[in-house]
């Protein structure tokens, strides 16, 4: 019965422009409304971009009263929202409990969590990049999300929403599914979408196919030459992190140490790679020049 009931909630909604909605709106959903439709229309004018438009809604529904009301102000206008792109975004900021307590630890039940998902459903399906991340993370087998919402792990269903996410230009769903599938030890897979990662994390993600061939893990060759071609390219990538390029770093400086793995030796490049390393805070690397008692 309570989801015939959200699903009649939902048809009417969607049924009735907000103007001309059959519900009676409290006066804090009149002030929202009324500055909502002042908002969305400086943006279609131009004269404010999306960061203060964004702003300027979070702030209106901070005078909205009650947390029902908030929902319905958000439900009613789930187009409009949708259309400047910050539908998720203002949905995500309020399931973070600044405005809905989703999970309640004293009941452990979900509060309103039809709702909730309904909303980053409809942004998911209207091409919102993070909703589909989002909801991918909900099928996943190793997150805490699921339970939250009597979810079922689906690989199939991860799958679909994270690879949906990477389309949509989601900086880490490549390779999280790349992990995903290593840890299947799929590793062809693994391979494939580790070589699609475009962020901050690529040099990361080529360190980890380089790995893979090195060992010639499961379905996947070994091939020494492929190895090293991709530890080149991660240490030498251009748009990653530091701290994503420190274990191709070293990898790199270790075999040309000691002259292996079809690196010819190379002492003196070798120490200053790992000169520049913050080797502190990565133990391979501080255990490596113990172990070989290598003086800067």
């Amino acid at each position: 019965m309570k989801h015939i009931r959200i699903i009649i909630v939902t048809i009417l909604l969607s049924s009735f422009s907000v103007h001309n909605s059959l519900f009676a709106q409290s006066s804090s959903e009149q002030r929202f409304q009324n500055k909502l439709n002042q908002t969305l229309e400086k943006n279609k004018k131009g004269l404010i971009d999306y960061d203060t438009t964004f702003k300027e809604i979070w702030s209106h529904l901070q005078f909205v009263s009650k947390e029902k009301e908030k929902l319905n102000c958000v439900n009613n206008n789930r187009k409009a929202l949708q259309e400047v792109d910050v539908l998720y975004p203002i949905y995500k900021a309020m399931r973070e409990g600044r405005y809905i307590p989703v999970y309640n630890p004293i009941t452990e039940k979900c509060n309103d969590c039809e709702i909730s998902l309904g909303l980053v459903k409809y942004a998911a399906n209207s091409g919102n990049a993070d909703a589909n991340w989002y909801l991918g993370l909900l099928y996943d087998s190793t997150s805490r999300f699921h339970s939250d919402f009597n979810f079922k792990p689906d690989f199939q269903k991860f799958q679909d929403y994270l690879s949906k996410a990477h389309q949509l230009g989601h900086n880490e769903a490549a390779i999280v599914l790349a992990n995903a599938f290593r840890n299947k030890q799929k590793y062809s897979k693994a391979v494939e979408w580790y070589v699609k990662v475009k962020s901050h994390l690529r040099s990361q993600a080529l360190t980890s196919v380089s790995v893979i061939y090195r060992e010639g893990k499961g379905d996947v060759v070994k091939d020494q030459k492929t190895a090293n071609d991709y530890l080149v390219a991660a240490v030498n990538d251009k748009g990653s992190d530091p701290s994503s390029k420190e274990y191709a770093q070293f990898l790199y400086a270790k075999y040309l140490y000691l002259g292996i793995e079809g690196f010819n030796k190379d002492v003196q490049t070798a120490k200053k790679i790992l000169q520049a390393l913050n080797y502190k805070e990565d133990y391979s690397a501080e255990k490596f020049i113990k172990e070989h008692n290598i003086k800067f």
